[in-house]
């Protein structure tokens, strides 16, 4: 009785270049030619999509070597595949560059009625891929957190443009004698708090879309293929890293600043 064994390995948080392509190429082609002894239908493929719509098509892993077409585009996805018919295996590795809610698209999948090989070829492929450098994924661990901070700066600006407007419309802030005005006064940290909640609240919706953004530019899966000036993303991550030092982080230095000191003079 032929028994199918299937096996599947996502690939998740990788950056991934020309010679991390090469490997696995080369990989399936040196099993290919292996095949071609016992199976005479064999059928090796490496298709490369790039951003331009362009599509490229191979049997060989010369493909992504270092005079290959594609380093004049940017890729966004490849797949290669591997099948011998008559022997029944084969092997699939789908790369597509993906941000957080798409890592379903990228694995490695080995099947055959052979448990040995389909094991041993998936831990082959494997550590080559445990070989790619690690993604960034600062952004998308620490989601919540840059979320409410953003939420808090975007919103401190946007009522501090919206006050002076507010005011020339004549709306009015609360007398000196309001109840809440003095509850405030005489509980400064309090106040503190419930300031910052308003600006998280007028914040909230501009700073989701920002989050959003950024979690783009460090995606799940990123190609590092083609011509240094086609990778966008790491020109906008080093002007993000340069706005965050500059700007986000003595506003929050700023903000705990006021909170602790407050706290202190409510403690005492």
């Amino acid at each position: 009785m032929d028994i199918k064994e299937s096996r599947l390995v996502q690939i998740d948080s990788r950056i991934i270049t020309a010679d991390d392509l090469y490997r696995l190429a080369n990989t399936l082609y040196q099993e290919y030619k292996s095949l071609v002894e016992d199976d005479s239908h064999v059928r090796l493929s490496f298709t490369a999509y790039s951003d331009d719509g362009s599509v490229f098509e191979s049997d060989d892993p010369e493909l992504f070597s270092g005079i290959s077409p594609i380093f004049s585009k940017k890729i966004n996805a490849v797949e290669m595949e591997l099948k011998a018919y008559n022997i029944d295996r084969s092997v699939t590795i789908n790369l597509n560059q993906t941000n957080r809610t798409y890592t379903h698209r990228n694995y490695i999948s080995c099947k055959g009625s052979d448990s040995k090989w389909v094991n041993g070829m998936l831990i082959n492929l494997q550590d080559i891929v445990d070989g790619f450098k690690p993604q960034n994924q600062f952004v998308s661990e620490n989601r919540l957190w840059i979320h409410i901070i953003s939420s808090i700066g975007i919103g401190a600006v946007l009522i501090f443009i919206l006050t002076p407007f507010l005011s020339f419309l004549g709306v009015q802030s609360a007398p000196a004698n309001h109840p809440i005005r003095i509850f405030f006064v005489e509980n400064p940290f309090l106040r503190h708090i419930f300031l910052y909640f308003c600006y998280f609240l007028a914040g909230n919706f501009p700073a989701s879309l920002l989050v959003d953004r950024l979690e783009e530019l460090w995606p799940k899966i990123e190609f590092q293929v083609g011509p240094p000036h086609k990778h966008f993303k790491r020109k906008k991550r080093s002007i993000i890293a340069s706005i965050f030092i500059l700007g986000i982080i003595p506003f929050v230095i700023q903000m705990l600043y006021d909170l602790i000191s407050q706290l202190h003079l409510f403690g005492g």
